[in-house]
């Protein structure tokens, strides 16, 4: 998509007031860079790639066990479920260290002491890798004699990628918890505001897309910033009807959701059981250090197991009422590649499947003195391991598919997806900003926008106004006067 270059236009710019209003116009212009070495993210996500296919060898043997032909075909797909869940998480971590940003993000971020967000790095690193000690001793069980010890030690790196991504994500909503009513409606606000971001996406899937980008290219055009940004705010920040969930649709989701809910605390309670049970009989025969496992085991996987599970229910419910209903909203990418989708998603799916050969061995293994709850136990078992690796390939695929479109697709079909991806980021950056650079953009938004968001949490345009003097006295001269 074209954009119009910072030497063409008369006032992009950078104030210490207005970060993220330069943050908002900048990203949606693809005025985005990374400040690391242009080789450090892809040599990062090889090695996450290695390190993930070499240790998912070690369950083929797991596998095996259910008998010849379905044992090598269950192993296979184990082997590429899982890399396909750690090279996910890990991804996903490498991508939010180094993602492209732009300079008003990097200096919000710098005034608000981000290096704050890398202290996590140390105990996330140490509580993943401790938790999953128990479970790499214990699979190396699986494993012949000579390839035990590599097994064990390709496994318990492996698989500290995706507890590792979830401590990262637990440790970084603990920062935002928030002490005062004031914050804590900014962050409801902030959500809310996140939230019409992704909803307004949904236009990019409806009949009136060719319109909504010609709207959004004819803004670019503009030379005046607070223009380009106030029409912006108009575009992408406001309620809209256009392909919302219907009742029906809603209440399914709700139902998926909870049992997600309900499946990742049969799933966590499983996990302290197994590493309690394992850690007693590979390390040492001690209640108290089992206990201590067992509780890092389920501290570090909870908060993306959860999330995970909690969506892909809500996402497989709510999608199968659509179909039944006959209202199925297709997303962009479905509309974009209809039989590529389906074909990589039904791969997905049966790949995902045969993936549970292994979780079926070794759970069953585990719950083997329990004869009249085993089958029903390690069918839990399995239910909360598919909608984990199935949010993983069902994220996998939309990013494969987007890949794809950029490789071979059409202008239109180009800049329909890139501004599908600068509208998420910009919802990404409002979760993570700094409060106060958040209040400093409501504050500067269209008079009757900013009073519709901010009646909507009780908040008085007076009342944003004194949170930002409060904490940044240097900067009150600077907020003009109520009109």
């Amino acid at each position: 998509m074209s954009t119009t270059p910072y030497s063409q236009l008369s006032d992009l710019r950078i104030e210490a007031d207005h970060l993220q209003d330069s943050n908002f116009v900048a990203i949606l212009e693809g005025h985005v860079t990374s400040s690391h070495h242009r080789f450090l993210k892809p040599g990062a996500k090889i090695i996450v790639i290695s390190l993930s296919a070499a240790a998912k060898i070690s369950f083929w043997p797991v596998s095996k066990r259910l008998g010849r032909g379905i044992g090598e075909t269950c192993a296979l797909a184990n082997c590429i479920a899982f890399f396909v869940l750690e090279y996910w998480a890990g991804t996903q971590t490498i991508d939010s260290i180094f993602a492209p940003k732009s300079e008003a993000e990097r200096l919000m971020h710098k005034q608000n002491n981000r290096s704050r967000r890398y202290l996590f790095i140390p105990p996330a690193l140490l509580i993943a890798v401790v938790s999953q000690l128990p479970s790499a001793l214990a699979a190396v069980k699986y494993n012949s004699r000579e390839f035990k010890i590599p097994a064990a030690v390709l496994l318990l790196v492996s698989n500290s990628i995706f507890p590792f991504r979830s401590m990262q994500l637990t440790l970084e909503a603990l920062q935002r918890q928030t002490r005062n009513a004031i914050e804590q409606k900014l962050n409801g606000l902030r959500q809310e505001v996140a939230s019409l971001l992704l909803a307004n996406r949904t236009i990019l899937t409806s009949s009136g897309r060719d319109n909504f980008v010609e709207r959004f290219k004819s803004i670019q055009s503009l030379t005046s910033f607070d223009e380009r940004k106030e029409r912006y705010s108009h575009l992408l920040i406001q309620p809209i009807e256009v392909n919302q969930p219907s009742n029906g649709e809603r209440r399914a989701r709700q139902v998926g959701e909870a049992i997600g809910g309900l499946l990742n605390l049969f799933f966590q309670g499983a996990i302290g059981a197994y590493t309690f049970t394992e850690t007693k009989k590979e390390i040492v025969d001690s209640n108290p250090l089992g206990g201590t496992f067992a509780a890092l085991a389920v501290v570090s996987n909870i908060y993306l197991m959860g999330d995970a599970l909690r969506k892909t229910t809500g996402r497989v419910f709510g999608m199968t009422y659509r179909i039944f209903a006959t209202n199925h909203a297709p997303s962009l990418i479905e509309q974009l590649r209809p039989r590529l989708t389906f074909a990589l998603k039904a791969c997905g799916v049966v790949i995902d499947l045969f993936a549970l050969g292994a979780t079926i061995v070794v759970w069953s293994d585990f719950f083997e003195k329990n004869e009249k709850e085993k089958y029903s136990l390690t069918t839990l078992m399995c239910a909360s391991i598919f909608m984990m690796v199935f949010t993983a390939m069902l994220d996998t695929v939309e990013g494969i598919i987007e890949q794809v479109i950029f490789l071979n697709g059409s202008q239109q079909e180009i800049e329909l997806v890139s501004l599908d991806r600068k509208v998420r980021q910009i919802a990404e950056s409002m979760k993570s900003i700094p409060l106060l650079h958040f209040a400093t953009f409501i504050l500067a938004l269209p008079e009757e926008q900013r009073d519709s968001l901010l009646n909507k949490f009780e908040v008085t345009t007076q009342n944003l106004r004194n949170y930002v003097a409060d904490r940044t006295p240097e900067q009150a001269s600077s907020v003009s006067p109520l009109p």
